[in-house]
């Protein structure tokens, strides 16, 4: 049977501070499983390097829980989640996370996984935060192998898989195969000239895996969507809304309702109808 993931009362989810996610029938054990690993992880470039289970969001360990939850006999329900959020949100920083729990996590030899910025300059943070997390535990020191020259994480735990970290290309994304993709700030993205076709390249290279995933983390664009990133954002919106069927797509979108807009409400510097660290 289909998962519903519309969340048709968005709007008073955003005003009264709730969870964006939908209610889903998740396999609480592995959630449960994916969480304590999450929360385990390290921030580290924040004095004292705090833990993910005190420094991350109550919002984002939703989005933790819903995509590794998801699992159905093999099968991943959440195959593709569109996450949208304000800035300053620890976007990056979460986004190397979670891929690290998907290394942990997977149980499929030798997984490729995939970590696409849309420049350098975000992939390079991207590795950074990934391989700073790591260095913070002695543990995962000892099952993680760093290659820096190429932006590749390898899990060498009870099942060996690979976190590669690349800058969006057409001639270096083409044709790969991974068992789960990752890419930051899809709206950069709608700058770039066939940006769709290699999304649509990467969405094949996933179809022989039933517990493959692909995530898009982005911040609104500064001007008009555009692109990939506007289709994209149209169908997620529509699935939220209940318009059109999911077909394994989990729209998590913060932006603001009509009302906050029309009535000025959006001005309101608490950080109220944001999501925060803290949230």
């Amino acid at each position: 049977m289909a998962w519903d993931f519309s969340c048709i009362d968005w709007e008073d989810r955003i005003t009264d501070g709730r969870s964006l996610i939908p209610k889903l029938a998740l396999d609480e054990k592995i959630a449960n499983r994916a969480l304590g690993v999450f929360n385990s992880l390290k921030l580290p470039d924040v004095p004292g390097t705090p833990a993910l289970e005190d420094a991350s969001g109550e919002w984002f360990r939703d989005v933790v829980a819903a995509l590794f939850g998801s699992l159905e006999n093999g099968a991943r329900m959440v195959r593709e989640l569109f996450l949208m959020i304000p800035k300053k949100n620890s976007k990056t920083t979460n986004g190397a996370a979670l891929m690290l729990v998907a290394l942990m996590m997977n149980r499929r030899p030798r997984a490729e996984f995939l970590l696409i910025g849309p420049t350098q300059a975000i992939s390079e943070l991207a590795f950074n935060q990934a391989v700073g997390m790591i260095a913070t535990d002695p543990e995962l020191s000892r099952l993680f192998k760093i290659q820096d020259h190429i932006k590749k994480i390898t899990y060498r735990g009870s099942v060996v898989s690979s976190l590669q970290i690349k800058t969006f290309d057409a001639s270096v994304l083409t044709g790969v195969k991974p068992v789960g993709v990752l890419i930051d700030e899809l709206h950069e993205l709608g700058k770039i000239s066939g940006a769709a076709n290699v999304i649509r390249q990467i969405r094949g290279g996933l179809l022989p895996f039933p517990e493959a995933f692909l995530v898009f983390i982005t911040t609104q664009s500064d001007k008009p969507p555009a692109g990939a990133f506007k289709a994209e954002l149209l169908k997620a919106r529509k699935i939220r809304d209940g318009k059109i069927p999911a077909r394994g797509m989990l729209p998590v979108l913060y932006e603001f309702p009509r009302a906050l807009i029309d009535n000025g409400a959006w001005r309101d510097l608490t950080g109220r109808f944001f999501c925060s660290e803290k949230s």
